[in-house]
């Protein structure tokens, strides 16, 4: 492959690569690819270790939340600045 081709289209390439791990994470992919990813018993447990991973984030975060008011009303106004 010409490798001006190459790096002209690496954003290109990023993007829908980025565009496609996102609708399979999300879930929004064609129903065949996720009928196989579901299928897959490796893509399952790296699914449960994202779970639990992003469980154990949100109990730190909820942690901290109770013991410093300071970040609470930071993280307040960042989810006020971020809803709208």
């Amino acid at each position: 492959m010409n490798r001006k081709f190459v790096k002209e289209n690496k954003t290109l390439v990023k993007e829908f690569l980025s565009d496609l791990l996102t609708k399979v994470l999300t879930g929004k992919s064609h129903r065949d690819i996720q009928k196989r990813l579901n299928s897959d018993p490796k893509i399952q447990q790296h699914k449960a270790n994202i779970k639990r991973i992003e469980q154990q984030i949100i109990d730190k975060v909820d942690n901290i939340r109770k013991n410093d008011p300071d970040f609470d009303k930071r993280l307040k106004r960042l989810q006020l600045k971020y809803k709208s």
